[in-house]
């Protein structure tokens, strides 16, 4: 990966924006479309250029970590993983839903989708956060 201060900290975002600064570049773009389109092999060969890695889809409003889970790509989103530590798996897409929520119940791969569980967890001790939100009684 090039650049080793990557951003962990995310701020809301619109459709198509960054999740971590609110801007885009015409490679994150080029690269949620990749994914988008299937189209695996091109987007890992781009995602070390990509600014943010995390950078929603314009139409659909998710990261390319929700677009792959969708399609249950468990080898491009744990190669993915590898090649770019900074993927956000605690982001939510427009529907308010993680990665392994979408892979479990959309994709229908519980092994993916206990995966990324498992990234969930690890990625919410290092930022010190709960794994999941927290539901408050009624």
């Amino acid at each position: 990966m090039s650049g080793g201060n990557r951003r962990r900290h995310f701020v809301n975002t619109r459709k198509g924006q960054s999740m971590v600064d609110g801007s885009t570049t015409d490679s994150d773009l080029q690269f949620v479309a990749l994914v988008r389109a299937r189209q695996y092999g091109d987007a890992l060969a781009l995602a070390e250029d990509v600014g943010d890695i995390n950078v929603r889809d314009p139409e659909l409003d998710a990261t390319a970590l929700h677009l792959a889970a969708a399609r249950a790509a468990s080898n491009f989103i744990k190669a993915l993983h590898q090649a770019r530590p900074d993927l956000a798996f605690l982001a939510l897409d427009g529907n308010g839903k993680r990665a392994s929520e979408i892979a479990w119940h959309d994709a229908r791969d519980e092994a993916l989708g206990a995966w990324l569980m498992e990234q969930e967890k690890r990625q919410a001790t290092l930022q010190g956060v709960p794994p999941w939100p927290v539901q408050e009684p009624d």
